[in-house]
């Protein structure tokens, strides 16, 4: 993580929405409550990111440039070793984060601020989202850490323009 860069750039980019962009939920036949989860179920994690760069007008109709985070996570729950894995619950959901870009930035400013920024930006998005469904389909009660960025490495950013 490079402090400065994130600074840089959160100076050159306005946060402006948040909210849910997909959701999935997929269950196996085997598990049909949370009464009947195997002793030995474990819980995996992921997390992806992907950038947009999107060319909008505003309310003046003025040229404006959205970065749009697209910060996708998931949790199941699994059985067995990495050859030979049962998987009983998937939980994904994928959040967009948008920034309005008040001045150009370079794209390893960019990256450092998606990795770290745009991450905790929506993670308490995703806690909330992640208990609600699991409540709601009597699935286990997922751990979703206080902290994304102990959790998880950076990763390569996509853009799409």
């Amino acid at each position: 993580m490079h402090k400065e860069l994130i600074n840089i750039a959160a100076e050159s980019l306005q946060l402006e929405d948040i909210y849910l962009h997909s959701s999935i939920l997929e269950r196996s036949s085997d598990l049909q409550t949370n009464r009947n989860m195997p002793e030995d179920l474990e819980q995996q994690d992921m997390m992806e990111i992907n950038a947009e760069l999107l060319e909008c007008k505003n309310s003046s109709d003025e040229k404006i440039n959205i970065l749009r985070a697209l910060v996708k996570f998931g949790a199941r729950f699994v059985t067995g070793d990495k050859d030979n894995q049962t998987i009983y619950a998937t939980l994904e959901a994928t959040f967009a984060a948008e920034y309005t870009v008040l001045d150009n930035l370079p794209e390893d400013t960019l990256e450092e601020f998606l990795n770290f920024n745009a991450v905790h930006d929506v993670w308490p998005f995703w806690r909330e989202h992640t208990y609600h469904v699991a409540n709601a389909a009597n699935l286990p009660r997922p751990n979703i850490p206080l902290v994304a960025g102990q959790l998880f490495q950076p990763l390569p950013i996509t853009e799409e323009i």
